[in-house]
């Protein structure tokens, strides 16, 4: 990651400071789709960390904030600031994360930036957004770093999704009956008794 942002930095070119009419800088921001988390994969429910990184190739000292945003609503900013010369640094925020589909992005807001000794000029900069992030964040009912769509027994009760729905059991729920036993050992109880009593009436 690092070579590669090292490389990307050598291969920048110079810039400008930006005007209200001059056009954005180029070579300060983001790392273009530059978006990662505390762990994947990672299930609805889990506070993740979402990860950014932030690049100054320029002569200038920059600040501003970096909002991160889920399907294009804010759920997150932190302040920075970055002094020129091909520096980088990460920005983050903790997230919990939500079942459904999800597009991650961040973007810096309020942009400034300044020469040793000179005011805050406020700027714009070409890569003031990240790239997409596009998720689609399972529950994992049974905690067991497999998400429900992929789980046939999404309660870890030792009866199958499939079969909970046939028997009328929840397969959401280990003890569907609160009775203190998992629907599993029921099963078990249940078939070994009809075995019992075939035996008998034999």
């Amino acid at each position: 990651m690092y070579k590669f942002l090292f490389i990307f930095l050598i291969s920048i070119g110079s810039f400008s400071f930006a005007q209200a009419v001059e056009p954005p800088i180029k070579n300060a921001g983001f790392v273009p789709a530059n978006i990662w988390y505390s762990k994947d994969p990672f299930f609805a429910g889990e506070t993740i960390r979402i990860y950014t990184i932030i690049f100054n190739g320029s002569t200038y000292d920059l600040s501003g904030t970096v909002e991160f945003l889920d399907n294009g609503a804010p759920i997150g900013k932190t302040d920075f600031a970055l002094s020129g010369g091909g520096r980088v640094r990460d920005a983050w925020i903790d997230w919990k994360a939500l079942e459904g589909k999800h597009v991650i992005t961040a973007r810096i807001v309020g942009a400034s930036a300044s020469v040793a000794g000179g005011t805050k000029r406020s700027i714009v900069l070409e890569n003031n957004e990240t790239g997409k992030s596009e998720r689609t964040i399972d529950l994992d009912t049974d905690a067991d770093g497999m998400g429900n769509a992929e789980d046939s027994d999404d309660d870890n009760d030792g009866v199958s999704d499939v079969e909970e729905l046939r028997n009328g059991t929840d397969p959401l729920k280990k003890d569907t009956n609160g009775d203190g036993v998992s629907d599993g050992k029921e099963l078990e109880l249940a078939v070994k008794k009809i075995a019992e009593a075939e035996e008998k009436s034999a």
